[in-house]
């Protein structure tokens, strides 16, 4: 079954993706869409994907078409051939920052198992946020599953690395 699309302003469609989706099917579900007539720009996050249209497309004459692409893709897993390739990607990290304590003491962990335990994962990028390079990863260990800060920071370091939720 498709996700049920919605209208997104007056030159887009958008749709809630069901859970459980890996990153690879994400991509695979993002040339898909890219691909259809008249698609400007496609993003596809953990939840949602958006298809942009060009100017002046109407809505309803795109409509099929996402919805085809869309249920094609939640009924078939990607087998290697479409598979897109995967590429690792090293973030080093200095874990030296002013919450390290704090996340010891909230897991339960001393310092030297929440570094050990964080910087011996592998990581899916499952989707880009708000800023060129600002990743949510996932795959994080359940050992080291904390809320988001109770009052956010008005200003994040550089180069800082964060834990919210599974993220």
């Amino acid at each position: 079954m498709a996700p049920a699309l919605e209208p997104f302003g007056d030159t887009a469609w958008r749709a809630r993706l069901p859970a459980g989706g890996d990153g690879a099917s994400r991509r695979v579900l993002f040339e898909w869409l890219r691909a259809l007539p008249d698609v400007v720009d496609v993003v596809v996050s953990e939840c949602h994907a958006l298809v942009v249209l060009s100017p002046g497309t109407p809505l309803e004459g795109a409509r099929d078409g996402i919805a085809r692409t869309l249920a094609r893709a939640s009924a078939s897993v990607p087998d290697e051939s479409t598979r897109p390739q995967l590429r690792e990607h090293r973030v080093l990290v200095r874990y030296d920052g002013a919450d390290l304590a704090e996340v010891a003491i909230a897991s339960g962990l001393s310092l030297t198992e929440v570094v050990a335990i964080h910087a011996g994962t592998a990581y899916e990028v499952a989707s880009m946020g708000f800023l060129p390079g600002f990743a949510y990863l996932r795959t994080l260990d359940p050992r080291l599953l904390l809320p988001r800060r109770a009052t956010p920071r008005p200003r994040v370091p550089a180069l800082s690395v964060a834990i919210a939720g599974p993220y």
